[in-house]
């Protein structure tokens, strides 16, 4: 089985080198960058699965490297920062990151994040390898084969792993509730970070003339306010 890439982007050299150290040690290949020039070059020429981004790089920052990176073929996004910095960690998963890590944290919890996000991307894929269904729904069509949203006027609508975790969940379970556990949404014990995904995408929706797609059932989850159809 070939070992799964991890792109680890910090300024700090002992960290980047402790980071990709401890990472290989447990089975990752792991390739280094110090800023955003890196990443770009990094990601033109190889196939990564896992960035570990450093929200206070130099020059571009992490929050501008995840505005602008295309959702529909970037890897899976993990933001690290200081522990200060919560607004801008919020910001990160409100722009498209799936996961934070405030610093310091340990090398354990670092691998624990890395294992989940690919963990749920593995799971996406073989769902989606499974289910090639298309699902209609307030005129949206979700391809779930390929994991395409599209508008009602026919746009495709960039999705994060995350947001397509989160609606895949929604779409299957159409008729009833379903609970923040089930959507696998990389949390911080407080559900603001599954509530960011959620808020996302309605906001996607929201951008293309529809709301009242996704409903909150209080203290239990979410669900879909329209009915779902299957051609």
């Amino acid at each position: 089985m070939s070992k799964n890439n991890i792109l680890v982007v910090e300024d700090d050299d002992e960290l980047r080198q402790q980071m990709a150290l401890y990472l290989e040690d447990n089975g990752y290949s792991v390739i280094r960058a110090p800023d955003a020039q890196a990443l770009d070059q990094i990601l033109a020429e190889q196939n990564v699965d896992v960035i570990v981004l450093d929200l206070g790089l130099p020059g571009e920052g992490g929050l501008s490297v995840c505005r602008r990176l295309d959702a529909r073929l970037r890897p899976g996004i993990l933001v690290v920062s200081a522990a200060g910095e919560e607004t801008d960690r919020i910001i990160g998963l409100e722009l498209g990151a799936d996961d934070y890590l405030p610093k310091p944290f340990s090398p354990r919890e670092l691998l624990a994040r890395i294992k989940a996000m690919i963990r749920r991307h593995s799971a996406l894929r073989q769902g989606s390898s499974r289910d090639d269904g298309i699902y209609r729904f307030a005129g949206f069509t979700y391809e779930a084969g390929k994991r395409r949203l599209l508008s009602p006027s026919g746009v495709v609508i960039a999705l994060t792993m995350g947001e397509c975790h989160l609606l895949s969940a929604l779409l299957v379970s159409a008729d009833g509730t379903v609970s923040r556990e089930r959507l696998q949404v990389a949390d911080d014990g407080m559900g603001r970070a599954t509530d960011i995904v959620v808020s996302r995408l309605r906001k996607k929706f929201e951008n293309h003339g529809a709301s009242g797609i996704i409903l909150t059932s209080r203290g239990k989850g979410y669900r879909l306010g329209c009915q779902v159809t299957i051609p």
